[in-house]
């Protein structure tokens, strides 16, 4: 069925930004709770599921960090019931100055694509940031800023001039009573590529917010799930 011929309830969605793989991060503690994270997302359809543990160039070692998220994907994916979301691996990589330099960063991005989300420190912004995301951006990367509306306008503003390409929006920002209407405007700029849940734990308010984000945005809904769907299809099925 064509795109545009479907309500925006209908809209499969992808959550492209999650922390669901069993005890790599403080996402999900065990293969109990992501199991529970994966009937969530279902119960509320979210049917596409991007895992993005979180990656801190200060702490992991690279061999380290992809051996245990790669062995937490597959027992869940062994644990997950038929017909459960599906999920795809990625990473969520703290941006640090010199991170261009990283050797195999093609590892940290979306499996065998050159998308690579970051997230910013929660520190005094420093524009060593941006000029590090633009080398990498530079280098032939689809730069994704992580959650970007946790940080200001001004920030995002800083980051986007200097290279990132996409901006990832966490959906219970979409829902909450304080609004930022400058994330509104990333909607109409067509700066937002992708939504996310963020999900740590197995609350309900995560897919609820996610599948409540989806009415507040029926306008913009079309052409982020168009650009979700291309990223998506690019990306590696776990084997």
């Amino acid at each position: 069925m064509p795109y545009e011929s479907l309500k925006f309830e209908e809209l499969d969605v992808v959550d492209f930004h999650s922390h669901i793989l069993p005890a790599v991060d403080h996402g999900s503690p065990n293969i109990e709770c992501s199991l529970a994270q994966l009937k969530l997302a279902s119960t509320y359809s979210v049917r596409r599921i991007m895992a993005t543990s979180h990656f801190y160039p200060n702490i992991h070692t690279l061999s380290s960090f992809l051996k245990i998220r790669n062995k937490a994907a597959l027992d869940l994916k062994n644990a997950a019931p038929l017909g459960a979301p599906e999920f795809k691996l990625g990473a969520e990589v703290l941006i640090c100055e010199g991170l261009e330099r990283f050797p195999d960063l093609d590892k940290l991005c979306f499996q065998n694509t050159k998308n690579i989300m970051l997230e910013l420190p929660f520190i005094d912004f420093s524009e060593e940031y941006a000029i590090t995301a633009g080398e990498i951006a530079d280098m032939g990367y689809n730069v994704i800023l992580a959650h970007a509306d946790r940080y200001s306008k001004e920030i995002v503003e800083i980051m986007l001039d200097y290279g990132v390409n996409t901006l990832q929006i966490n959906t219970d920002s979409l829902v909450s009573v304080f609004k930022k209407k400058h994330i509104y405007k990333w909607l109409e700029l067509g700066l937002v590529s992708m939504l996310g849940s963020d999900i740590h734990g197995s609350k309900k308010k995560y897919y609820r917010k996610f599948s409540a984000a989806k009415k507040h945005i029926s306008e913009f809904l079309l052409p982020i799930k168009k650009a979700s769907d291309k990223i998506w299809e690019e990306i590696e099925t776990i084997k």
